[in-house]
């Protein structure tokens, strides 16, 4: 169901130049509020001309509690070329929103073929906290015809509980058609902090209904409302429906009772009631007998009104404010007092006293500088003949303050909004229009028809892959010669992606016209890249990359206006790495929408890496490319894990490892910047994420490392609030790290010693965005498990993404199960292995560890994780082992080296810690650790080396880099099919390229008796008669000899003897001519003769032979051996039990 503003009617606002661009109301004249801050500046909508149509946006709303309400608007350019508002909802201060909003309005017809669109929050004060709201949308158009007129729903986020059978799937209807339950709405999918004192109950029971004692009829009305009607059918006092009394899960911590909640609920019930009178209990206290909540309308001359220990007493009887089986609103709150809705738009106030004194109908007494609260809410009917239910909801609504006097945190306007919403919804009053809304935001409804599907979707560019890959061949299997990257990304990052690009003045600086151009940043294999073009212009452009399939490696490539870097893609050119992965996981991930993810895989090797093995051939390649923490570009560590280095090359020049013999000259090596601007160069320029963010993006290559400052012992230092070195007493020294690569503040927010008020940063898409998630606290579970978007800076290809943990708060006695390498049961999850082979591995039986290469993982039961292999790191100096060598106080030059690549490694992870409760201020990613190492001597006489994994890592720096092990993207369905490669078809060929590559591997050197009498292996190995096929001259050729990939040229086929050791060795040659598949080269020896000789062939079209060679050039030649005994082998088995 979508909300929408019926547009065509006008919007209540426009744009007036006299004013400085505000918007002015048109009733009042009004200048409305000037705090405007734009969500998202752009977004274009095609539709028919001259017809209207539907816009649809739905996704994830983030909001955390604000000093001042948020107006959340869309808003359309008309053809005037005026801002309309089509949509709008108010947020509130006081609400947490963290839930799918559903928004939508109705595009008048025009002669436009698109509109533009955008998203503004705007409020009365300038708030801080507008940066910290994020929609996470996909956006629809339905073309007219396609979509209806329906009723409006409610926001489950503004109800503790919420019981409508109007609500498609929230009845429970038996056999006979009877209703035997109604759903609550609301779930941990909607539900947030309850309590705001350090207690968190958003621990909601996603389980609960109102059941009815006996089946209840369902009615329809004629204006689309629906009821359930319940009919007493034992003793008067008989219960006729109820919801459980609890309706929240008790965990550790909780207080019993909710002594302490603050919170006042404005209760509302909707229905038919008996005039002889009836019994309605809304809350009650656990394990306190004399803690309900209820209003006792039993005696309908004698009404009462309970809350804990407080009594109400009410004038009125009964029957002087309903008749029987009216239909009526109930609402009750110390906001509000007692209220009795009518259809007529009026409510009456009910009249009485309590014995505090006046009448009170809310929780407010004071106990021990807290109020008490509600407890659980519930719903229980009972003591009357028959009511008929139209809805049950409680608003949530907490306090300001309770002394001198109460105030509540929703305004009444805000309450008296929210109730006209619920009788409106509920449908109670027939075809009424007493509480419509006539507000700005007054939102009439619409609903796709069944089975339609929009006529456009809006695609979110700035969710396209940073990472392609090629593996020569397409989804199909077909053969592909390279594929095109679209450069829309680049103008949607940079016109709308985030707050984060913006500018330090929160301006987004759009890509500008000019000349642009595509180029090779770098690669790691020479020739690896054929060409690389723009094709297009504008934002619609697209790069064009050539590959050359014979070679495997990494490259980034570039584009460019004005010269000036906008954005770079990794290439990844490998066999296929996203088949033969694990597929171990925890089992209880979810997606986005809490659906459970019944496809999880890893890649089988870390991004970039060309080989997924860490042994065998290519096993040096294994490791894979560097990331450092929420950077999308990927750095080479410039060495193999053999030792062996290579440099990169490219708009980069060329850049070998710092530890290579040659550096100087045309080579430099990898550039290394300090965030902000302490040192005298080489420094980014910024100390704001948003600055270093965009720093990164324009210059992919630079490794960012923050400053450091050393204070020796009983010294002082003015550290700017950077990291530093404290030496203590007894040469102890402590790296307090208090920053990151992009950031001189820790976290989005100020620290706090209480965790849970932390907000981490969030740029590779964690579960919570940043805020506290927690897998082992009922309250946060649920939300911890489902995994976000993918992130804008997301390093992985298209359907794949960085994998996250389930929690980012240290609580390390049961931390391992919130790892996604992590075990369910046990204890942490940190093991350290002994290289004694009479030992074996409690947490991970059936691991194979080889010394300073890599784990496997593919023989542990129930934990299969795969091929890890170690894969080294970049690594901060100084540090711990270092330090001492700094021999003065201050501002130091750290350096940041690759090393430990046969020792060391760790794969990343998109969670940022917020650090555990009074832990201090300590922070950082998290992820996969181990050590392989054995040279490093830690453990007892007669083993060797260091050995051990650690999956519940809080690491504490965001510069210090790691590997990624990609996972399948939970979230793949939610992804645009845009976003698939498109690549470049191969040309039709003679042969294919699969074809070629198997012809190449034919044998070099062929073996031969001449001797008759020998024992061969079958009697063609001594028939003396050799045929060599050609097939493999003509592959060599064209894949490896030819600039131009072509076959080699001519029409006359010869064959020379280029040299031998026995002049009579071979008798002669012939050509057996067919086609390039079937050529052979005959060689025909004589008998009893031996040696070695090397044959060639030959082709061109001269033929001749002058000075004893063939004119022709040698296409590819042959050893010929015929040896005088038979050739035998032997065998030798590398590893025994005994060696």
């Amino acid at each position: 169901m979508l909300c929408v503003v019926p547009v065509h009617a006008g919007s209540r606002t426009f744009a007036v130049h006299d004013y400085g661009g505000k918007e002015r109301n048109k009733i009042t004249g009004k200048l409305l509020n000037p705090h405007v801050y734009v969500l998202d500046p752009q977004i274009v909508i095609q539709q028919n001309v001259n017809q209207k149509g539907l816009v649809a946006m739905e996704g994830k709303l983030t909001k955390p509690f604000t000093d001042d309400h948020i107006k959340l608007s869309i808003k359309y350019q008309d053809a005037q070329g005026n801002w309309a508002t089509g949509w709008c909802k108010t947020l509130y201060s006081y609400n947490q929103y963290n839930e799918n909003v559903r928004a939508a309005f109705e595009l008048p017809e025009s002669a436009l073929s698109s509109y533009n669109v955008k998203i503004e929050l705007d409020s009365e004060t300038n708030l801080s906290t507008f940066s910290s709201v994020s929609w996470d949308k996909t956006i629809s158009h339905y073309k007219l015809g396609d979509y209806t007129v329906t009723n409006c729903d409610l926001d489950e986020n503004e109800y503790t509980i919420l019981l409508t059978p109007r609500k498609n799937g929230t009845l429970i209807i038996d056999a006979n058609g009877k209703v035997t339950g109604v759903k609550d709405r609301v779930t941990t999918a909607h539900s947030w902090s309850r309590l705001n004192i350090g207690y968190s109950l958003d621990n909601k029971k996603n389980d609960v209904v109102f059941s009815p004692k006996n089946p209840a009829v369902l009615f329809t009305d004629t204006n689309g409302a629906i009821s359930i009607k319940m009919v007493n059918q034992g003793a008067v006092n008989d219960t006729l429906g109820s919801t459980p009394e609890f309706i929240y899960n008790v965990g550790p911590g909780h207080p019993i009772p909710y002594l302490y909640s603050y919170a006042d609920p404005v209760y509302m019930f909707a229905g038919k009631f008996s005039v002889n009178g009836f019994f309605i209990k809304f809350s009650q206290w656990p394990g306190e007998p004399n803690g309900p909540g209820y209003h006792n309308f039993k005696n309908p001359n004698s009404l009462q009104s309970r809350y804990f220990n407080l009594y109400n007493s009410i004038n009125e009887k009964l029957s002087d404010f309903i008749s029987d089986q009216e239909p009526v609103v109930f609402v009750s709150s110390m906001t509000t007092g007692f209220r009795v809705y009518k259809s007529d738009g009026t409510f009456i106030n009910l009249t009485g006293y309590s014995n505090y004194g006046a009448l009170y109908f809310g929780f407010t007494n004071d106990h021990g500088g807290g109020r008490r609260g509600p407890g659980s809410e519930n719903f229980i009917v009972s003591n009357t003949a028959e009511m008929t239910l139209y809805g049950m909801g409680t608003l949530r609504n907490n306090f300001v303050s309770f002394t001198p006097a109460y105030l509540p945190v929703r305004s009444m306007q805000d309450i008296e909004k929210e109730i006209s919403k619920f009788i409106r919804y509920t449908g109670i009053f027939g075809n009424s229009i007493a509480y419509d809304d006539t507000s700005e935001c007054a939102a009439g409804c619409f609903a796709a028809n069944p089975g339609v599907v929009p006529d456009y979707v809006v695609v979110d560019w700035t969710k396209a892959p940073n990472t392609y890959i090629f593996t020569g061949k397409d989804k199909h299997g077909s053969e592909v010669d390279g594929l095109y990257i679209p450069v829309k990304k680049a103008y949607e990052m940079w016109s709308k992606g985030g707050e984060f690009m913006k500018d330090d003045h929160g301006n987004y600086t759009p890509i500008p016209s000019g000349t642009a151009k595509a180029g090779l940043y770098w690669e790691d294999e020479p020739g690896l890249i054929k060409s690389v073009a723009l094709q297009g212009t504008g934002e619609n452009a697209k790069i064009k990359v050539l590959v050359n399939k014979l070679k495997e490696g990494n490259a980034v490539v570039s584009y460019r206006v004005n010269d000036t870097v906008y954005w770079t893609w990794h290439v990844w050119i490998t066999d296929d790495p996203t088949t033969n992965g694990s597929t171990y996981h925890l089992g209880f991930e979810k997606d986005k929408n809490g659906l459970p993810v019944t496809d999880w895989k890893w890649m089988d090797r870390n991004l970039g890496a060309t080989s997924a093995n860490f042994l065998g051939n290519d096993w040096h390649k294994s490791q894979g490319l560097q990331y450092q923490w929420g950077r999308k570009d990927p750095f080479p560590a410039l060495a193999h894990k053999d030792g062996t280095m290579y440099e990169i090359s490219g708009e980069v020049g060329n850049m070998r490892n710092v530890r290579a013999v040659y550096t100087t000259g045309s080579t430099s090596v990898l550039p290394v910047k300090y965030r902000g601007n302490l040192y005298p160069q080489d420094n980014t320029g910024f100390d704001t994420p948003n600055g270093n963010i965009r720093y990164s993006v324009q210059n992919p290559i630079h490794m960012i490392i923050p400053p450091l400052y050393v204070k020796k012992y009983n010294e002082t230092v003015n550290n700017n609030e950077e990291d530093m070195f404290v030496q203590n007493s007894g040469n102890v020294w402590y790296h307090q790290r208090r920053t990151t690569w992009f950031s001189k503040q820790k976290y989005r927010n100020e620290f706090s010693t209480d965790a849970s008020k932390n907000v981490a940063w969030d740029l590779w898409g964690d579960t919570r965005g940043g805020k506290i998630s927690d897998l082992n606290y009922p309250a946060l579970a649920e939300e911890s498990k489902r995994y976000a978007m993918k992130s804008p800076y997301d390093p992985c290809p298209c359907n794949w993404r960085t994998p996250s943990y389930y929690d980012n708060i240290g609580s390390p006695n049961n931390d391992n199960n919130a790892s996604p390498w992590g075990r369910i049961g046990g204890a942490n999850d940190v093991d350290t292995f002994t290289s004694n082979p009479a030992t074996s591995s409690t947490r991970f039986p059936g691991i194979k560890i080889y010394p300073g290469l890599g784990y496997d993982f593919t023989g542990v039961s129930g934990r299969n994780l795969g091929l890890i292999p170690i894969n080294g790191n970049y690594e901060y100096y100084p540090n711990y082992v270092t330090i001492n060598r700094v021999t003065t106080s201050g501002l130091v030059t750290p350096k940041i080296v690759y090393q430990d690549g046969s020792s060391d490694g760790a794969l990343g992870s998109s969670t940022f810690s917020v650090g555990a409760s009074g832990s201090g201020p300590w922070y950082g990613p998290r992820g996969l650790g181990y050590i392989s190492d054995p040279g490093n001597v830690k453990e007892t006489a007669n083993n060797f080396g260091w050995y051990t994994m650690n999956s519940v890592s809080h690491d504490g720096n965001t510069h210090e880099t790691a590997g990624i092990r990609c996972i399948k993207d939970p979230n793949n369905a939610y992804m645009p099919a845009v976003f698939e490669t498109q690549f470049i078809s191969t040309p039709n060929e003679e042969y294919s390229l699969a074809t070629l590559k198997s012809w190449a591997k034919d044998p070099n050197s062929y073996v031969e008796y001449t001797n008759n009498s020998m024992v061969a292996a079958s009697p063609a190995d001594k028939d003396r008669v050799i045929d060599i096929s050609l097939r493999k001259a003509y592959a060599m050729y064209k894949l490896h000899l030819s600039t131009t990939e072509e076959y080699p040229q001519g029409n006359i086929k010869s064959g020379s003897v280029v040299w031998t050791t026995n002049t009579g060795l071979i008798q002669n040659m012939e050509i057996i001519d067919g086609t390039k598949e079937t050529d052979k080269l005959r060689v025909n020896l004589n008998e009893n003769q031996y040696g070695n000789a090397v044959v060639a062939f030959h082709l061109g079209n001269s033929g001749q032979w002058a000075n004893g060679k063939m004119q022709d050039p040698i296409i590819w030649s042959w050893h010929v051996w015929a040896p005088e005994t038979i050739v035998g082998s032997l065998d030798y088995e590398t590893e025994t039990s005994a060696n």
